[in-house]
């Protein structure tokens, strides 16, 4: 049997996101969108099977080239499909997203205490605590103007989790 690499059967080529001629593709492909549609902002899949590398550069990049654009408040936000609060919180690193989706928030909070009722309120108090030392403090160079801590992106449920009142 052939090995299966990727997240889907039959392998799911990667693409080398460290290779400067890649990032400079992406980058045109990403903004010849924005240029064709006038977006003010991506949500972007996946963040954490590609480098931080990466997304420094890209985040960079697509910043500059929207306030050069006349967009002041571009917004990239991403999923991060996990719980651990620090793992989610490294993509708003300098020059990374602006925000993610809050899944430590949705397993902890929702999840832990509406939904199931086994976690405790000191649990919520925890990671609003820990959103200070996880989450950058400061704005994104040419992003939205708040700082990731202050933009997480709050959600009950979605197409990667079971929803809300499922069960």
């Amino acid at each position: 049997a052939l090995p299966i690499f990727g997240d889907f059967p039959g392998g799911l080529k990667d693409v080398n996101t460290e290779d400067p001629r890649v990032r400079d593709a992406m980058v045109e492909a990403y903004w010849r969108w924005v240029r064709l549609l006038d977006l003010d902002g991506f949500r972007i899949d996946t963040l954490k099977h590609v480098e931080h590398g990466f997304w420094q550069n890209f985040g960079a990049r697509i910043r500059t080239l929207a306030r050069a654009a006349g967009k002041r408040n571009f917004f990239m936000f991403g999923e991060a499909f996990d719980g651990d609060d620090r793992l989610v919180g490294s993509y708003t690193n300098p020059n990374e997203m602006d925000s993610v989706f809050y899944f430590p928030q949705k397993y902890r909070v929702f999840d832990n205490i509406f939904q199931c009722g086994d976690g405790r309120t000191a649990d919520a108090e925890a990671l609003l605590r820990e959103r200070q030392t996880n989450y950058s403090a400061t704005p994104q160079p040419n992003g939205i103007g708040v700082p990731p801590r202050q933009a997480l992106v709050n959600f009950l449920d979605n197409h990667d989790v079971s929803r809300f009142l499922y069960g």
